[in-house]
């Protein structure tokens, strides 16, 4: 992916259970707060620095998304 943020809306009541992608980072995750039946997230191009794979940014997704499965009490 480009790492761009989409351009559409999508309710937060979408009654079906989705992924959400489009250029979602370590800044910007709680963004699937809002959302009652988002089932994951696409972070692809959220990880990489110049085109490849970044382990400082990895260690930040992984920070984050921890962080909200314990407000979502996730396992």
């Amino acid at each position: 992916g480009s790492g761009d943020l989409i351009g559409t809306a999508i309710p937060t009541d979408f009654p079906w259970p989705f992924l959400l992608a489009g250029g979602l980072h370590g800044g910007n995750l709680e963004r699937v707060l809002a959302y009652e039946n988002c089932i994951g997230v696409d972070v692809a191009s959220g990880i990489e620095s110049e085109g490849q794979p970044s382990p400082g940014k990895i260690d930040e997704i992984a920070r984050q998304l921890k962080n909200l499965s314990s407000i979502l009490q996730i396992s």
